[in-house]
């Protein structure tokens, strides 16, 4: 029987060689397929009206997403970005400068995928660690989205649809929010949207595009290893592909999915090894009824957030169905059946396997303690591997669903489906193990929108412009909520910026230790020394000094410790700071 150590560097091995299984399964993949170069897919080009529409709905989202972004207050899940150099010992997340701790404490703390932390650890080591430079990625990637929705809208729907979704997402207060904080979910959301858009490309192609298919695998590595809802994304994805292929078991571009699913499947494992879920709040109708408002246009993402009333929020939705249901008619320009194309080499999905299932057994070994539950996911590569030739033997038992599927042609297309089937089931797992939160489902919110626009797009010429002038209107109020809207409940910024501005040389500055809700501070101040610990030794040390005390004043729990207070007991408070939910008290020494 292995100790915990010897798990531990056991496990690591086993995961590293599966790792490179993996890798190397790539790289044949790759050389194995190099023979299809396929062609360039003809495509209606956009009119000059359409074209400056676009382009109009391209420039309101960046100058929305880069106007003002490092304005806002640091809140603290943005502190966990690598790089920044927060004191050690002392806050919640510790500092993490090297690439080698932040791999190590990202895959052994971090309950979400570690891929957008890895990838921040390289743009802070290039751009630097400035409020500015760690919300960058994200407004760059969601300006990238407005132009990605109208590619994907416009191979679904039509020019009109793609550029109208264009427009909508260009000016969606909620995703404009989550484009200016440094954290994954806007990131996650591109990387769906471009997996969407090749997917559609490579079944538009006449012959298998040997391009295509790695960038899909690619955006599909990236996406899993940024955001935990990606996994629903690629499960619909091929769902869509088993609806659309008449051969299931002989068609290529599921052959290539598998191989994604297996290339992925270790940053499933991981979420599942840290536990990730049971967090959100317990899933409510209003949940729902907010997503399919136009994707949570007027979400609440803190305690300090306008909120939408209940007549307004029912007028929301009222607006918003007829639109979804009428876009759910529209047909979408997809093949009705998947073209026959060659199969790609078998042994690459074997190696990819093999690997996928050593990477599972190492996170076994490090994990046992933690979830045994991850030993039953040894059995998923396989299992993968065995949909193909089931789905054959099923095929001839299954044959009466086909023109079921050709009747409710509208509801099976690739964007409906990631519109509706992602979101309602997870709502409905959530009943279970709670996830329904909205930032989360941030990744599903642009296939709603196409679907809106599709709506939109078929309405008669008077009706859809005085639709399209209302919606302009509850979108721009949706802007300025958005932009009113605090990333975080506590004011780091005002508080750290006064302190600074106010201390001496030789303040101290007394927190306690490892806590999440103070490391925000540590962002933004320069002058007065931390310390979370031995505060009756330091003042002994230092009898001179001007002590610090920050509190967060929006509950009791997260009063400062006793100790703390009682090594204060002979000092004289002088001057209060106050910020949002926020205030530092500066103590003198008893002869001052």
């Amino acid at each position: 029987m292995l100790t915990g150590l010897e798990a531990a560097w056991f496990g690591g091995g086993v995961i590293w060689a599966g790792a490179l299984a993996l890798f190397a399964a790539l790289l044949w993949f790759t050389y194995a397929e190099r023979g299809y170069a396929g062609g360039h897919i003809a495509e209606v080009p956009l009119s000059r009206t359409w074209l400056v529409l676009l382009l109009l709905a391209v420039a309101l989202g960046t100058v929305l997403r880069l106007t003002g972004l490092d304005l806002k207050s640091i809140s603290h899940p943005e502190v966990y970005i690598p790089g920044i150099a927060l004191p050690a010992e002392i806050t919640e997340p510790p500092p993490r400068i090297g690439f080698i701790e932040t791999f190590i404490w990202h895959f052994r703390d971090e309950p979400h995928p570690m891929g957008y932390y890895l990838g921040m650890w390289g743009w802070t080591r290039v751009f630097g660690t400035s409020a500015w430079a760690i919300r960058l990625p994200e407004a760059l990637m969601g300006i990238a989205s407005v132009y990605v929705i109208n590619r994907l809208g416009r191979a679904s729907y039509g020019v009109r649809a793609g550029v109208i979704a264009a427009a909508l997402l260009a000016a969606h207060g909620f995703h404009l929010y989550w484009s200016q904080i440094a954290r994954m979910y806007v990131p996650g959301a591109l990387f769906g949207l471009v997996s969407t858009w090749l997917l559609i490309e490579m079944t538009n192609a006449a012959r298998p595009r040997r391009s295509l298919e790695i960038a899909w695998l690619l955006t599909v590595l990236g996406g899993a290893s940024t955001v935990e809802f990606f996994w629903p994304l690629l499960a619909v994805q091929m769902l869509w592909t088993a609806l659309n292929a008449p051969d299931l078991a002989n068609n290529r571009i599921f052959r290539v999915q598998l191989f994604g699913m297996l290339m992925v499947l270790p940053s499933l494992v991981h979420d599942v090894m840290l536990g990730g879920g049971g967090f959100a709040p317990v899933p409510t109708p209003g949940f729902l009824r907010d997503f399919f408002s136009f994707g949570f246009l007027f979400g609440d993402n803190s305690d300090l957030a306008p909120r939408l009333g209940g007549m307004a929020a029912l007028a929301l939705l009222a607006l918003a169905i007829p639109l979804i249901v009428n876009g759910l008619r529209v047909p979408v320009n997809e093949p009705i059946d998947l073209p026959a194309q060659q199969l790609p080499a078998r042994a690459p999905l074997w190696l990819a396997a093999a690997g996928a299932c050593a990477v599972v057994a190492g996170i076994m070994l490090i994990a046992w303690q933690r979830q045994r539950a991850i030993a039953g996911l040894l059995v998923l590569p396989w299992l993968l591997l065995a949909v193909p030739p089931v789905a054959g033997w099923l095929r001839p038992w299954l044959g009466f669903a086909d023109g079921w599927r050709r009747r409710l042609r509208p509801l099976f297309g690739l964007v409906p489906l990631l519109a509706l089937v992602p979101a309602l089931l997870l709502w409905t797992a959530s009943h279970m193990v709670p996830v329904t939160a909205p930032r989360a489902f941030l990744i599903f919110v642009p296939y709603l929108l196409i679907v809106v626009a599709a709506g939109l797009a078929v309405l008669p010429r008077w009706l859809g412009l005085g639709v399209a002038a209302l919606l302009a209107l509850v979108f721009a109020v949706s802007i300025k909520l958005a932009r009113a809207e605090p990333v975080s409940p506590r004011d780091y910024k005002t508080l750290a910026l006064t302190i600074n501005a106010q201390s001496q040389s030789g303040d101290l500055l007394f927190v306690p230790p490892l806590r999440w809700d103070y490391a925000p501070l540590f962002f933004y101040l320069q002058g007065p020394w931390p310390v979370a610990g031995d505060y009756a030794l330091t003042l002994r040390r230092h009898p001179h000094a001007r002590v610090w005390v920050p509190e967060v004043t929006e509950s009791r729990i997260y009063q400062p410790p006793p100790e703390l207070k009682e090594s204060l007991a002979d000092y004289r408070p002088v001057t209060t700071l106050t910020a949002q939910n926020f205030r530092a008290t500066l103590y003198v020494p008893p002869a001052e």
